[in-house]
């Protein structure tokens, strides 16, 4: 099953770096899940884990269901495609629940489920070399805007899409990979993965993306106040030096280009307004919000699946929360929260009672899904989700098993025996008659 879910991310990497169908991509995951549903229907021990997590998955592919009919066979909302849209529902939302039962239901250890994660990481890695070698000349893969270099607007698309989606999901990655080398014994193999930190550090200064830098910022400092009980003030001090010490070189290496327009980019040292500053999101956000409150009801139903390109809006939300309030309304948006909520909870309960390079993933998970929770207020991500659901699958699969063996350990402990009390000494006429005798 291992090798499966390994060639389920292989194939993901290279749909998305040839930019074509996604038929690779499915007969692998479909084969997959097939494989998952055999071993269970051979071992009848299938039973619905973290039910909340899962209906709650459920519940949003559902309900957008729902709303396409809705809207198509009742509203006939103008220009409406059921057919289009059916295909963006199964491109988008079945594609999350698809990966995340994969890569959950297809996992059984924490040990699997941490090398699995690894894994992911290290092809994340390998694709953002590749756009590295793209924008240095010294390789042409993938489809034309791959790893795209335009002088006039020096900002990178990579394999992941959009210069905001790759971003956001670098930086959501990032705190994952630190926990991968906090948790490697040999020095050669701490320099191998501070060298894939470094490639996709590289990448995400290249995107410019000032969404993925502030989610950086507040995510990092709201995941280390959460979880400020595992973290030592000697082990921030360390990484501090050696974010520096990554710095430097990364910094060196993509040029003063790329550095010079983030910075411009942050402190928004060209623009005149609040809506420049935030590269027209805000005139979006209130756009978005001012034809919802139009039409009152849409604040709790939304206006159904896949209606938001069909309304005279220039771009999209950008941002995720807005978009799934939008289109699902409460339901929607209150999945998504739910689902994320569930898995770092799970994840939190499992720290506490974790030990080694469990906590420490662990830890870099929760860390890294509260920048994620952050970065998608400022950005639609369409190609990272099926990467961050497995993501997701395999840290939620890893805390049950460490509560999952903590359990059992506290149930299987043999319990000590009370001491039986010494017998006092007998006293007495017959204790007398027995001494006399």
């Amino acid at each position: 099953m291992r090798a499966l879910l390994v060639i389920v991310i292989a194939a993901s990497i290279y749909t998305d770096l040839i930019g074509k169908t996604h038929t690779v991509e499915n007969v692998t995951l479909y084969a997959t899940l097939m494989a998952i549903a055999l071993q269970f229907a051979v071992r009848r021990d299938f039973r619905v884990q973290l039910p909340e997590l899962t209906f709650s998955l459920l519940l949003l592919v559902t309900y957008a269901a729902i709303s396409m009919f809705v809207t198509a066979e009742l509203v006939h909302f103008p220009r409406y495609d059921i057919w289009s849209s059916f295909v963006d529902l199964k491109v988008t939302l079945i594609s999350w629940n698809l990966f995340f039962f994969a890569f959950f239901y297809g996992t059984r250890t924490a040990k699997e489920a941490q090398g699995l994660m690894k894994f992911l990481l290290l092809a994340v890695s390998a694709a953002n070399l590749i756009t590295i070698t793209n924008v240095a000349g010294i390789t042409d893969i993938g489809i034309d805007t791959f790893g795209y270099d335009d002088p006039s607007n020096p900002r990178v698309k990579g394999i992941f899409g959009h210069e905001n989606e790759t971003g956001a999901m670098l930086a959501a990655l990032l705190p994952g990979y630190i926990a991968v080398v906090e948790c490697q014994r040999g020095l050669i193999a701490r320099l191998f993965w501070i060298g894939a930190m470094m490639v996709s550090i590289a990448v995400l200064f290249m995107t410019s993306s000032r969404g993925a830098i502030v989610a950086l910022l507040i995510g990092g400092a709201w995941g280390a106040y959460v979880c400020r009980r595992y973290l030592s003030m000697q082990r921030a001090m360390k990484w501090g030096m050696i974010a520096l010490g990554v710095a430097v070189p990364v910094l060196a290496f993509v040029g003063y280009r790329y550095w010079d327009l983030l910075v411009r980019r942050l402190t928004g040292s060209s623009t005149t307004n609040v809506d420049e500053l935030s590269s027209g999101r805000t005139e979006l956000w209130i756009e978005g919000l001012g034809t919802m409150i139009n039409k009152p009801s849409s604040l709790l139903i939304g206006y159904g699946w896949d209606t938001w390109v069909l309304l005279p809006f220039r771009y999209v939300p950008h941002n995720q929360y807005l978009w799934l309030w939008f289109e699902l309304g409460l339901v929607g948006v209150g999945c998504l929260i739910f689902a994320f909520r569930s898995s770092v909870v799970t994840a939190l309960k499992a720290i506490k009672v974790a030990e080694g390079d469990s906590r420490r993933m662990l830890v870099g998970y929760v860390v890294g899904m509260l920048i994620l929770a952050v970065g998608i207020f400022f950005a639609n991500l369409w190609i990272p989700w099926p990467y961050l659901w497995a993501y997701i699958a395999l840290a939620t699969r890893s805390a049950l098993s460490v509560l999952s063996v903590r359990q059992e350990s506290s149930v299987n402990r043999p319990r000590e025996q009370p001491a039986v009390p010494a017998l006092p000494i007998l006293r007495g006429a017959r204790g007398r008659a027995n001494v006399s005798s």
